[in-house]
């Protein structure tokens, strides 16, 4: 009879075979998720384009629907507003609803003039 600690064969490594690449993938190219397979083949150029919103309208194309052309702004009193508030009524109450009159004073929201969505936000020049 032999003896049991001699008869174990050590277990051999395992090789995954290559897969073969995807349809429109060249080999060693990693698939983005969520792009379809039919643009991978096409070279995509990415732009990236910064707009400096100010207090009036500006012109600017919407990521979601295409559209080109001014934005539409209105001004809201936010939180940065109510603390400026905060500090007028302790210096000088009767002057504390100042920051509700002026615009520079509340916050500015840029919103696409087709879709209404939101573009850019502009806070109050005081709490730059």
């Amino acid at each position: 009879m032999q003896d049991p600690a001699q008869s174990i064969v050590p277990p051999q490594p395992y090789h995954m075979p290559p897969q073969p690449p995807c349809v429109g993938q060249m080999p060693n190219q990693q698939i983005p998720v969520g792009v379809p397979l039919a643009n991978l083949s096409q070279p995509q150029e990415a732009r990236i384009v910064i707009i400096k919103f100010g207090r009036t309208p500006t012109a600017a194309m919407c990521p979601d629907c295409g559209f080109r052309g001014l934005t539409r702004v209105h001004h809201e009193a936010r939180s940065d507003t109510g603390i400026i508030m905060c500090v007028l009524c302790i210096v000088f109450w009767p002057a504390m609803f100042i920051p509700l009159c002026v615009e520079s004073c509340k916050t500015t929201v840029h919103h696409c003039g087709n879709c209404n969505r939101t573009l850019g936000i502009v806070k109050p020049d005081c709490c730059d």
